[in-house]
């Protein structure tokens, strides 16, 4: 299946759009070939009628994850229809599981964005890390990883020459796990990527520095559970032959940005962005290639002095604040779209927030 996919998205007509996407993500033909890159064309059997020639029979195919099966008709179809495909292989290079990412153009509420493999017995979750294959060496030789959110970003990380990254599969690897993981196998440094938000308690946060405690009560759920996170990472330092330290990088953006950028612009145009409060607020910001180089200086920082860099937290920041809607303004602007002009109150915007994580 793995070969299917990938001579699908390196030569067939109906990958266009994928090898465009990959073009648009800046993701060159060395990454297609070194992550096994592939494409499972928008069709609801079109791996299943290229098995039929194999001596994969359907049940296998349906074991290993490759098909689904209609809840009302019965039958089988290609679960990763219309995705891009990130194949997924143990650590001896075998591969074990499929990522699949829908493209834009495909993109609806009702459409996950990723999805893997279903749990199989070849695949678990909580027990693989997407990249490993390809950081394997690296990693044990250096005996420090870094770990991080998603397939692209692994690919992207490596084209800048990042060679020790791998991305967790889904929400199921937790930083007990990993941390677990590290003990377990050696892995001397551990870098956290933590956020600003873990010390805002709603008030004024001009001047914070890495003093500032956690609140005693948290506005949602994002600070709290990444602070949580924060908390065990730094205990960890120390423990075995492990140094930890975390880092609270203030908003990244940069130009090849996959998340801030593209969100702001697309809820601009469709106006659902609004100017929360008097939209006098000011926010930090740091530019991606800045926060690598602070990962980097961190893990350097970790090596030289463990004792005196280990188990603390870092902020991470430009340390020019600006006025954050003018900031927002600019984007809109060289973005062709027009800027949010609708205000809300900070209350309202609680609220909705609220609602949202209920």
């Amino acid at each position: 299946a793995e070969k299917q996919f990938h001579e699908c998205l390196l030569r067939s007509p109906t990958a266009e759009p994928a090898r465009q996407y990959l073009e648009s993500r800046e993701i060159n033909p060395a990454s297609v070939e070194r992550f096994h890159l592939g494409y499972s064309p928008d069709g609801w059997q079109w791996l299943l009628d290229r098995s039929k020639s194999t001596t994969f029979s359907p049940p296998v195919l349906a074991a290993a994850g490759l098909l689904g099966k209609s809840g009302e008709s019965g039958k089988l179809y290609d679960r990763f229809r219309g995705r891009l495909i990130f194949p997924i292989r143990d650590a001896q290079r075998r591969p074990i599981a499929f990522g699949g990412r829908v493209l834009p153009g495909r993109a609806s509420d009702r459409v996950a964005k990723y999805i893997n493999s279903p749990e199989t017995r070849l695949f678990s979750k909580s027990e693989q890390l997407y990249g490993l294959d390809v950081a394997r060496d690296v990693v044990m030789k250096s005996r420090s990883v870094v770990v991080v959110e998603g397939y692209t970003d692994v690919v992207t990380a490596r084209q800048f020459g990042l060679n020790d990254v791998v991305a967790v599969l889904g929400t199921a690897l937790g930083t007990r796990h990993i941390l677990s993981g590290c003990l377990k196998h050696g892995v001397s440094r551990l870098i956290y990527s933590s956020s600003p938000s873990v010390t805002f308690d709603g008030g004024d946060q001009d001047g914070v520095d890495e003093s500032a405690p956690y609140p005693d009560q948290w506005l949602c759920h994002y600070p709290h559970s990444k602070a949580l996170a924060e908390q065990e990472v730094l205990s960890a330092n120390g423990k075995g032959n492990l140094a930890t330290c975390a880092l609270r990088p203030h908003l990244i953006w940069g130009e090849d940005d996959p998340h801030i950028l593209p969100r702001l612009l697309q809820r601009a145009s469709s106006g659902r962005l609004a100017i929360v409060g008097d939209g006098k607020n000011k926010v930090d910001t740091v530019h991606v290639v800045n926060a690598a180089a602070a990962h980097l200086d961190a893990l350097d920082a970790l090596y030289r002095d463990p004792e005196a860099a280990g188990g603390r937290a870092y902020f991470i920041a430009q340390d020019e604040p600006v006025n954050c809607w003018d900031w927002i303004r600019e984007v809109c602007e060289i973005g062709g779209v027009d800027p949010p002009s609708k205000q809300i109150s900070y209350r309202t915007a609680y609220a909705i927030g609220a609602a949202l994580e209920a």
